[in-house]
């Protein structure tokens, strides 16, 4: 998929802005070839072999690319998401703790 990052770098704000209609052209047909290499090789490959897991993984959730198949607006990477709640989880562990309520508050504010 580092193809689609090259061309698509998660961005702020969402992915119709800069030239969404031009990588949305190209990714759609990106993916159906991604789609189809995947079903020709699913019976290529042992299915509990390394790859072999990766394919059936990849096709068992393939229904959770339609909405990016299908919808420009949506993004394909969910990291911005991600990296706005990673200092809530880290913070939580670290606030578990904490000697008092009191102190706990202190350091989450």
């Amino acid at each position: 998929m580092s193809w689609y990052y090259e061309m698509n770098p998660p961005r702020m704000g969402g992915a119709y802005k800069r030239g969404l209609q031009k990588s949305y052209k190209i990714t759609r047909p990106s993916m159906a070839c991604f789609k189809n290499w995947l079903d020709s090789n699913l019976t290529q490959v042992l299915p509990k072999s390394p790859i072999g897991a990766a394919i059936n993984y990849a096709l068992n959730l393939w229904s959770f690319f339609e909405p990016f198949k299908t919808d420009p607006r949506v993004e394909l990477s969910n990291i911005l998401t991600e990296n706005k709640i990673h200092p809530v989880a880290i913070g939580r562990k670290n606030y578990m703790f904490k000697d008092s309520h009191q102190a706990a508050k202190r350091a989450a504010w």
